[in-house]
């Protein structure tokens, strides 16, 4: 059965592209109960904590994230080199208290480093350079060598389950060795003295101030997770320490608690303490300590006035990883300087980093996240929107900027570039200007966006661009096997036929719709000959695989959207044999290439901190912000950065930018569509036809965002491609129940 919900989250993904997830370390868990904490928690002045002293010098290798520990007065890491993949492992153990740091190389397969109380480590070997390899848990001494061993399968009761999950060490040299469905507990000689067996699924496991082994569980039926005790004189999960309500938990960082706190553990905006009653408190917060969020396991609380991290203060390309002890900002340093709020329903890993280096640049202002967590964020944010809880900069990307505009919530921002000295409105693509305006005024920001246009040969049309019905009288004119649009399915007709551009049928301000013409109509029909989604939204990719080669074979291939990066220009000409056209998707207004921003960010026009606001807008425009932000995958606003973004599409020789990324001439093999083709350096002209795209590129509207239009969609939609409603009957439906949508909203 069709299932439109499916469809439009699917589609989303889709179409804004550039988005970076964020990357952390362990187990994300959701929790729910009646002692309830949140990662949801807004936070003024805690938790700030900054660099005392930096350990030793920097390390010019990547952090192994999994496998930093803090446990019994050692600080642990593991570092690997990108530039000699022979080259191993390197293991840091820095003694805290006696400020010792001793290091040695380690094979690649060590992993799970637990620190004991005399500086020796325990960890996990899996020889993957052996065939079938025994799971081990080893004890290294201070020079790295093998004390003593074990394979998981002589203290596993289970012997097909021997899998080593995690695994913690207390002040006796204890190891607790999380396993598929057991904790097994053994002594400093690693024999087997107890264990808890399990149904439900571990997430993670840590200790509590007292040395008890605490974990945390999942709850299929509840939906929930909490934090138990390990009973191992009765071999069960004892009593509930905390349960927790809220999403971005990661339980791979329950360490020891201290004073008042029975155990800390880190989310996504920082490290908190848990006390007996269930409750929580910040310790150090990420962002108001300027430290990346995606380090969660990076950075171990000691205790409320000192914290231990390894940092990188290079570069991703770079690295330059430093050990360094943290002391806690006194508030009222931290509260001198002004605080601009940042709100977000879905801020992804690339914004908060770049937050994150704007607070360490600016001497007098301070950038606080305002999150929105939780089942649904996006309708949370557009609540405390419509309450009027507004932050200085909102995150547009998931709201109409013209209806904020109509309430006059959005601050117009062409004053600001016509007076600033950095950043003018000649410096942004004027594309991407007309995408951030509404009747030419400047609203909204963003630092990147890609494009997606449509591609078919000019032996079907030679046009520059066509109608709606321009091109369904061409597709009508064809044998149902011979339309191709990468995968023939009601899914992506829908998506790259309606909904990239659904408000062209829409009047927002004459209250009108035009969703029964026959246009639209045919339009559905088009999409309705698509085959059923598999399993609510995946394609059969088998089944289209015999298609779409069968058309190659008859030179049959109608089209192919294009998405961004200009090296598929080189493939698009190979496949449509030199006769390639870039059309784009009809429309009955615009060119059918559409633009769609990575994010879109605009101030508040009643904000009290409007220059400090600016300030932050402007930084995402910086040529030095874009220019390290290069991607392939990403276009960049700004003109000059812009060009040196097409500049590594069509060198030949490789070179250095000035912001240290290493450039190559394109090569290698690619597809696009079951296509494979040869990526070579484009030509001027090939490069120009992916200039003329963005040139005439339009924003795509992407109005499923507008919950009721997309409740409206989804259930009228349903209803037609599983049978229910006819063509007429459906746009009928959906005539009248947008019209009178759009003219209660107004």
């Amino acid at each position: 059965m069709f299932n439109f919900k499916n469809v439009c989250y699917k589609a989303f993904a889709i179409c804004l592209t550039g988005a970076v997830a964020l990357s952390s370390t362990g187990c994300k868990i959701g929790f729910g109960g009646k002692k309830k904490g949140n990662s949801n928690i807004k936070v003024e002045n805690g938790g700030a904590f900054k660099i005392d002293e930096e350990v030793g010098d920097g390390i010019a290798m990547v952090v192994e994230d999994s496998t930093v520990a803090y446990a019994n007065g050692y600080f642990l890491f593991d570092v690997y080199s990108t530039d000699d993949a022979t080259a191993g492992n390197t293991l840091y153990v820095y003694n805290v208290e006696d400020d010792e740091l001793n290091s040695y190389e380690v094979p690649d397969y060590y992993e799970r480093f637990q620190p004991t109380k005399d500086g020796n480590v325990y960890a996990v070997n899996y020889d993957y350079t052996k065939n079938n390899p025994p799971i081990e848990l080893i004890s290294l001494d201070s020079k790295g060598e093998v004390k003593q061993k074990v394979e998981s399968k002589d203290f596993f009761k289970e012997k097909k389950n021997n899998n080593i999950s995690d695994l913690r060490v207390d002040g006796d040299g204890n190891c607790y060795v999380l396993g598929d469905s057991e904790i097994v507990k053994l002594n400093d000689k690693f024999k087997r003295e107890s264990s808890i067996k399990f149904k439900d699924s571990v997430d993670g496991i840590g200790f509590d101030n007292d040395d008890n082994l605490i974990c945390s569980m999942y709850d299929p039926e509840e939906g929930t997770s909490s934090v138990y005790e390990c009973d191992f004189k009765k071999g069960e999960i004892g009593e509930s320490v905390a349960e927790f309500d809220g999403y971005g938990w990661y339980a791979s960082t329950i360490s020891k608690g201290f004073d008042d706190y029975v155990f800390t553990m880190a989310c996504e905006n920082g490290i908190y303490g848990f006390k007996e009653d269930g409750s929580n408190e910040i310790l150090l917060h990420f962002l108001n300590s300027n430290i990346d969020s995606s380090g969660n396991n990076l950075i171990k609380v000691i205790d409320k006035e000192n914290s231990i991290a390894v940092l990188n203060n290079g570069s991703e390309e770079e690295p330059l990883n430093q050990i360094c002890k943290l002391v806690k900002i006194p508030d009222k340093e931290f509260a001198k300087k002004e605080v601009i709020t940042f709100g977000s329903p879905n801020i992804d890993y690339s914004v908060k980093t770049s937050i994150v280096e704007f607070n360490k640049q600016s001497d007098k202002y301070r950038v606080e996240i305002v999150d929105y967590e939780g089942d649904n964020p996006i309708d949370t944010f557009k609540t405390e929107i419509t309450a009027g809880n507004i932050p200085d900069i909102i995150d547009t990307s998931a709201l109409s900027s013209k209806s904020l505009v109509s309430k006059n919530l959005l601050e117009d921002l062409t004053p600001y570039f016509d007076k600033d000295k950095d950043v003018k409105k000649d410096d942004i693509l004027d594309a991407v200007i007309r995408a951030c305006s509404i009747d030419d005024k400047i609203y909204t920001v963003s630092p990147g966006f890609n494009i997606s246009s449509l591609v078919t040969s000019t032996d079907r049309t030679d046009a520059d661009h066509w109608t709606y019905d321009e091109f369904l009288d061409m597709v009508d004119g064809l044998k149902k096997d011979e339309v191709a649009y990468n995968y023939n399915t009601k899914f992506t007709y829908f998506n790259a036929f309606v909904l990239n551009n659904v408000d062209e049928f829409i009047d927002f301000e004459k209250g009108k719709c035009n969703f029964d013409s026959e246009t639209f109509k045919r339009l559905l029909e088009f999409c309705n000959s698509g085959s059923q989604d598999v399993a609510g939204g995946e394609e059969n990719d088998d089944g289209n695989d015999k298609i779409v080669k069968k058309r190659f074979k008859n030179d049959l291939y109608l089209s192919i959207g294009f998405q961004g990066n200009p090296s598929y220009i080189c493939l698009y000409d190979q496949m449509f044999k030199g006769k390639a056209n870039y059309i784009g998707y009809p429309s009955d207004k615009c060119s059918g290439t559409y633009m769609m921003l990575s994010s879109s960010f605009s101030m508040y026009s009643k904000s009290a901190v409007k220059d400090g606001a600016w300030e932050l807008l402007k930084y995402f425009l910086s040529r030095e912000y874009q220019g390290k932000s290069l991607d392939s995958y990403l276009i960049p606003t700004r003109k000059d950065n812009f060009e040196d973004y097409c500049k590594q599409f069509t060198t030949t020789e490789k070179y250095t930018d000035e912001w240290g990324h290493k450039v190559v001439p394109a090569s290698g093999m690619d597809s696009a569509a079951m296509f494979e083709g040869e990526i070579k350096p484009l030509t001027e002209d090939q490069i120009d036809i992916f200039r003329d795209l963005v040139d005439k590129s339009t924003l795509a509207t992407i109005s499923f965002y507008n919950d009721k239009l997309s409740t409206i969609l989804s259930e009228e939609l349903e209803a037609y491609y599983n049978g229910d409603k006819s063509v007429d009957n459906v746009c009928d439906s959906i005539q009248n129940r947008v019209t009178t949508y759009i003219n209660e909203s107004k």
